[in-house]
């Protein structure tokens, strides 16, 4: 009867990456005081390698199914560091009403800064023939309603025409919540920052 020895067993490769692909099992791209910085985790095809007497190699694909959907199960998207400040997350992690990404902006202005730009350029690939998908824009507390409302939908609008402007594939809606949702405390500076964002939701449960 063969003895068997199995050398090596390769499950899942995990990598640290700055590209996002549709196909990882989880990644994101963060804009973190200005700098780009990437997380990438892909599953790998599993091999195994087996030694018979004698110079006998074979190997013998195995399925990576479970390993990925343990991998699945560990990391969330909320896990996203919370000083990230501009982020978006790979494909397979995108939940129905929740944020896939988010880019924010300085006072009063509806244009993106240029590595939020290069982050949505990463993600127009991504976007690419993906229904319902929605653009919301939001404000801080300063001003009134009415001019934080049309301030927000601006915000949206500029983010939806840097996409068109980048691909014709991409299908987005816009929206507007005006100062309505805040993520964090308008009382201080760092908060009125964070809550100046656009965020790209996948079917806004909120429309």
């Amino acid at each position: 009867m063969k003895k068997q020895l199995i050398i090596s067993l390769v499950a899942s490769v995990i990598s640290a990456s700055c590209l996002a692909q549709e196909s990882d099992l989880y990644s994101y791209l963060c804009n973190k005081d200005g700098n780009t910085q990437g997380y990438q985790m892909t599953g790998g095809t599993a091999k195994k390698l087996v030694m018979y007497p004698g110079d006998s190699l074979q190997t013998v694909a195995i399925t990576a199914n479970p390993d990925q959907e343990w991998l699945l199960g560990q990391v969330k998207p909320d896990q996203v560091p919370t000083d990230c400040l501009s982020y978006f997350l790979s494909q397979g992690y995108w939940q129905k009403g929740q944020s896939i990404a988010r880019f924010h902006f300085e006072f009063n202005s509806k244009s993106l800064s240029g590595a939020d730009k290069a982050i949505l350029a990463r993600l127009v690939t991504t976007l690419a023939h993906t229904p319902n998908v929605s653009v919301v824009g939001h404000t801080d507390s300063i001003g009134s309603d009415a001019y934080n409302q049309s301030l927000g939908e601006k915000r949206a609008q500029s983010v939806v025409k840097l996409v068109s402007s980048q691909s014709k594939d991409v299908s987005l809606t816009t929206s507007s919540r005006g100062e309505s949702q805040p993520i964090a405390s308008n009382s201080t500076v760092q908060g009125r920052a964070l809550n100046r964002r656009v965020e790209i939701v996948l079917e806004d449960v909120m429309q």
